[in-house]
């Protein structure tokens, strides 16, 4: 039971997490994958339309300031 003075503190906050994913684990299927995972999955079932300009690599602007984004063929 959750008292009004407590509901907000780290402990309570973490053991409602802990239980909700105790939880969701017990659903069959479940994964738990990374943010990298899910873009990356994504990106590989979504081409960009024909014309989209394309994000630059990581550090790329740091390389040539005059960098001119890639537009998708």
């Amino acid at each position: 039971m959750l008292f009004p003075g407590r509901d907000g503190r780290e402990t309570t906050q973490l053991t409602i997490r802990h239980s909700h994913i105790e939880n969701i684990n017990k659903f069959e299927g479940v994964e738990w994958v990374t943010m990298e995972t899910i873009c990356d999955t994504w990106k590989a079932k979504n081409k960009p339309p024909k014309g989209a300009l394309l994000p630059a690599e990581p550090g790329a602007i740091l390389k040539d300031r005059d960098l001119k984004l890639k537009v998708q063929e």
